[in-house]
């Protein structure tokens, strides 16, 4: 059959479309995509395949039921959705497909009369169809279990610093504690309130990112060995105690939204305690030149793996644990840290990489350049609610 036989070929050319849609790929998603991609082709050829009554076939299972991560278009529709895809890129996958097959077919000169190009034609769409109404099932069930998942992790997230927030509030009525002990307790309510801060203020912007492109800025002259300053306090005020050296050179002043660049700092200075060497100091380098200024955080510990390092700065993306992970840190499971990270860097007309191994440790550097191009799509003002809870509660 024509699509067995060119199936390479058609895989080739449809996983690029795939390949723009989702750049960030790991290499195993891009391996478990072409898998999926020849199935779904395979089941495609099939369906073409059987007596044609003009009836869309019946599947033995909806997905999410026992049975259907064998079928290849649910499992495409799965892998798709973490991928980060939407619905309509989706959509357009298929689009693509119907199109680049029936381009094939019809200049290979394997058609015959009118008739027989119109019957197969409409085979062949029909069986496309089935293929996207099942991918666009499993898209959904892995949608609706994400943010299940997301949902609990956040109930989970809150909770912990609720209780000590709780316990504290309990010391704190008793009078007959002593001084020392009244002002830990204040010292624990008040990283507690961090931490649920920084939770929300993470999920606002995320909610914000999906509804509209790009994390909006406000750029002005700012010295941003002040802004590392800040990050390294606030982060100190509200976190488990860890050392942050702080190293600059060159001219650090640059047009820069400073709240935002704090956040962004905060967050990766948060990375770092949550998943570094809790006996290591963390270093935090602001080095400047002529086109723009490097800000690096680093930390000893286990290595991040390399396919990881490829999707990290996606949302919901954690960073792999290890054993020198601490029990007393304070965790941020929802994994939007870096992907915000990411966004405020963007949003300068900068980028953000990430290195790791280790002899050499972990480095996290956001680059931002002294000339920001105007971007072409204009973000929208951020609510004043937003914009507050961004900042760490001192």
């Amino acid at each position: 059959m024509f699509i067995v036989a060119r199936l390479d070929t058609i895989v080739e050319e449809w996983q690029g479309v795939g390949r723009a849609q989702a750049p960030s790929l790991t290499r195993s998603e891009t391996a478990e995509l072409r898998d999926c991609l020849k199935g779904v082709l395979l089941a495609i050829a099939r369906e073409m395949e059987r007596d044609g009554t003009g009836v869309q076939r019946k599947r033995g299972a909806t997905a999410g039921e026992p049975g259907t991560d064998a079928v290849p278009s649910i499992r495409h529709g799965r892998l798709r959705q973490q991928c980060g895809i939407g619905m309509r890129q989706l959509v357009e996958e298929f689009s693509s497909l119907r199109t680049t097959v029936l381009a094939r077919w019809y200049f290979s000169g394997a058609r015959k009369d009118s008739a027989a190009v119109l019957h197969q034609s409409l085979r062949f769409n029909q069986a496309v169809d089935s293929a996207l109404s099942e991918s666009a099932e499993g898209f959904t069930q892995a949608l609706t279990a994400a943010r299940d998942a997301y949902l609990f992790t956040l109930a989970q997230d809150l909770r912990n610093p609720l209780s000590t927030i709780h316990v504290a509030s309990a010391v704190l009525a008793r009078p007959d504690f002593g001084p020392d002990t009244r002002r830990n307790s204040t010292r624990r309510v008040r990283a507690a309130l961090a931490q649920m801060d920084g939770l929300i203020s993470d999920l606002l912007e995320y909610t914000r990112r999906r509804a509209a492109p790009g994390i909006p800025v406000d750029p002005s002259s700012c010295d941003l060995k002040h802004v590392c300053e800040a990050a390294i306090a606030a982060v100190g005020a509200t976190r488990t105690a860890r050392a942050v050296q702080l190293a600059t050179s060159g001219d650090l002043v640059l047009r820069a939204d400073a709240p935002r660049i704090q956040q962004a700092l905060s967050n990766l200075l948060h990375n770092a305690i949550e998943h570094g060497d809790a006996q290591s100091v963390i270093k935090l380098d602001a080095r400047a030149d002529d086109a723009g200024v490097s800000l690096s955080v680093w930390n000893a510990g286990d290595a991040i793996p390399d396919a990881s390092l490829e999707a990290i700065f996606e949302p919901g993306v954690r960073v792999p644990g290890g054993a020198s992970a601490a029990s007393d840190r304070l965790p941020t499971s929802l994994g939007l840290g870096l992907f915000i990270a990411r966004e405020i860097a963007v949003a300068h007309g900068g980028n953000i990489s990430a290195t790791s191994s280790a002899a050499a440790g972990t480095r996290f550097t956001i680059w931002l350049p002294r000339t920001q191009a105007h971007s072409a799509t204009e973000p929208g003002p951020v609510p004043a609610d937003a914009r507050q809870m961004s900042q760490h509660i001192d």
